[in-house]
C-alpha cells in the first residue's frame, strides 16, 4: 500500500512539473489514502480511510499521523483547508465532520444522523464549509 501513497504524491509532483519523489516512512498499517490538500501551514495533509487517521507531510518529506480525539473506525475520506486556518475532513463511517488544527488537535462534529456517510467537503465562498 505504500506504493499507492507514493503514486498519490507522484501525481501531485507531475501536476506541478517538479521532480517526482515518493515518501512512505512514517505511514503505519494499511492506510488507503483518499484525499490530499495543501494546508495553511505549508504542509500537505491527507486522509487515511482504512486506518482512520489524518496524515501530514512536510516539504522535507517527514510524515506524521494523527488520530487522537477521533472516533475509532471513522473512515476518514475528504479533506479541505478551511477559511479558519484549520483543516476539515469527513468521517464516512461515523457520520461526523472532523476538524484538525495545524498542530494536530482533532475535534469531531456529529451530523445528527447515523445514516449520514459524508465523503467530500469543500470551502464555500461565504466562509462556510
Amino acid at each position: 500500500m505504500k506504493k499507492l501513497f507514493g503514486l498519490l504524491l507522484v501525481l501531485v509532483g507531475v501536476a506541478s512539473g517538479q521532480t517526482i519523489t515518493e515518501f512512505s516512512a512514517g505511514i503505519t498499517g494499511f492506510p488507503l489514502p483518499q484525499d490530499i490538500v495543501a494546508g495553511p501551514d505549508g504542509n500537505l495533509w491527507f486522509t487515511e480511510s482504512n486506518t482512520s487517521k489524518i496524515g501530514r507531510i512536510t516539504p522535507a518529506g517527514v510524515i506524521t499521523e494523527f488520530s487522537t480525539g477521533m472516533s475509532v473506525g471513522a473512515g476518514t475520506y475528504g479533506i479541505v483547508a478551511g477559511p479558519d486556518g484549520n483543516l476539515w475532513f469527513t468521517e464516512s463511517l461515523t457520520s461526523k465532520i472532523g476538524q484538525i488544527t495545524p498542530l494536530g488537535v482533532i475535534t469531531e462534529f456529529s451530523l445528527g444522523s447515523s445514516l449520514a456517510s459524508p465523503q467530500g467537503i469543500t470551502a464555500g465562498p461565504d466562509g462556510n464549509l
